[in-house]
């Protein structure tokens, strides 16, 4: 059998070769190692890229609306009708005068109608502005938030007025020298000045209920007396009579009266004396 020659260059190529390939193996082995040595770190199932990009719905706010129904006297009002006009809710008053409306959506404002017979309120409600938290509470995503109007409806009786005018005094429940002048000048040596009052109103509207008006002095734009008067209402078309007056104290100067109710202002006068 003859004998094959393997060229010198060949055969160094063939080592280089295997050392190649044991190369390679040993390499192989050394990451194989090193990986194993390397400890695992265990990450918690968190939120995906999508799920962290989307944030949380907010919780639906549910409003309680409470509040108060009263006649321009300071009268709680029983019975009264309020409506929400945007949502046409609607509540009764009880004894207090109370009523309150729940699961209103929150909004900026409410506008409240309320009506007793032929009494009549209607009123632009702020949240945020006209009335107060009373409760917050929220639970499985939703709040509930009891709020309640800081001011009373007050109901507009059309029925009750008042007429007023200066004179130089009263006898007997009848103006004497009437001061026809919407402000008049007055002289101060008149001593005292005399107002005579009409009060108009459906008879027995006042029965059980305080039915009281005031009467405010002022002097150069000063307070300097007051009092309150209890009236009623009759059949008779002159209305239910009454009177006040001021001492002038020698002052000259601009003088006003002012007869109100609790929530109403009824008449205005202004005289100057001289």
């Amino acid at each position: 059998m003859k004998e094959k020659t393997i060229n010198p260059k060949w055969q160094k190529l063939k080592y280089f070769g295997g050392g190649v390939g044991v190369g390679f193996l040993l390499l192989g082995l050394a990451i194989s190692t090193g990986a194993k040595n390397i400890p695992e770190t265990l990450t918690p199932p968190g939120p995906t890229k999508s799920s962290q990009g989307q944030s949380s719905p907010a919780p639906e706010t549910q409003l309680k609306i409470e509040g108060e129904v009263r006649d321009i006297f300071d009268n709680p009002r029983k019975d009264a009708i309020v409506i929400i006009k945007e949502i046409d809710k609607q509540s009764v008053t009880d004894e207090k005068g109370q009523f309150q409306f729940s699961n209103v959506p929150d909004r900026n404002y409410v506008i409240l109608e309320a009506h007793h017979g032929e009494e009549l309120c209607s009123r632009r409600i702020e949240i945020r502005s006209d009335t107060e938290t009373v409760e917050e509470v929220t639970t499985n995503n939703v709040t509930r938030k009891t709020v309640k109007v800081s001011e009373p409806l007050i109901l507009e009786n059309p029925h009750i007025k008042v007429e007023a005018f200066l004179c130089e005094r009263v006898d007997d429940c009848t103006p004497v020298n009437r001061f026809e002048e919407e402000a008049p000048r007055i002289p101060v040596d008149i001593g005292t000045i005399w107002c005579f009052v009409r009060v108009f109103g459906r008879p027995g509207y006042e029965k059980g209920k305080k039915t009281e008006i005031t009467y405010l002095w002022y002097y150069n734009g000063k307070l300097v007396r007051s009092y309150t008067q209890e009236v009623g209402f009759n059949l008779a078309a002159r209305g239910w009579r009454t009177y006040a007056f001021k001492n002038l104290h020698g002052r000259i100067g601009t003088w006003r009266l002012e007869i109100v109710a609790k929530h109403r202002q009824l008449a205005s006068l202004s005289f100057e004396t001289y």
